[in-house]
């Protein structure tokens, strides 16, 4: 993402936050010249998932599934 200065004074404390919950480093121009705010650390690559709490089908049925049949019928 690339803003202004000027953007950046507006909504400091939204950009940076931006930044550490996306990952995406935030460029910054001023008199010609770009500056970039990058995160320290990544964001976890899985934080972004959203849980399901939900089996279609009959879960102990999962439990009682043999290796042949889980490895899409192929001979173990």
């Amino acid at each position: 993402m690339q803003i202004t200065a000027t953007e950046l004074r507006k909504d400091l404390f939204n950009s940076l936050d931006q930044v550490i919950e996306t990952g995406i480093p935030l460029e910054i121009t001023r008199k010609g010249h770009t500056l970039r705010v990058i995160s320290d650390e990544p964001p976890h690559r899985l934080k972004n998932l959203v849980p399901h709490h939900t089996i279609l089908g009959d879960a102990e049925a999962l439990a009682e599934l043999s290796v042949y049949e889980w490895s899409n019928n192929t001979q173990p």
